[in-house]
């Protein structure tokens, strides 16, 4: 499945587009179409893997598994990282907790 449709996370914040491809049996992926992620002081906002895909859940603690609908935890968690990021954006703070994926540099954790 392959969809892209528009998400605003709250009543004060822009429209995103967002791009969401599963496979079924595998994680789906998710990116934030338009507009492109911002970045804050020279750092790339938190909880996204490589090529801007965002890190949603940990896999680790099964949050998410194929049984799960996408419509039902997918959509409403982008909306959350949306909320988020724009927090972020203003304050250097991500407010959602969580876990960051470890970032690769050069080629190493």
């Amino acid at each position: 499945m392959t969809a892209r449709g528009t998400v605003r996370p709250t009543m004060l914040s822009g429209e995103y587009i967002v791009g969401i491809v599963y496979h079924l049996g595998q994680r789906p992926a998710v990116r934030v179409m338009e507009p492109k992620l911002q970045s804050r002081d020279g750092q790339r906002p938190p909880h996204l893997y490589p090529e801007e895909e965002l890190c949603l859940y940990q896999p680790k603690y099964n949050e998410w598994t194929p049984a799960h609908i996408v419509s039902e935890t997918i959509i409403p968690w982008v909306s959350e990282w949306l909320e988020c990021y724009e927090c972020w954006l203003i304050t250097g703070d991500w407010p959602g907790g969580g876990e960051h994926p470890k970032q690769r540099i050069n080629g190493r954790h």
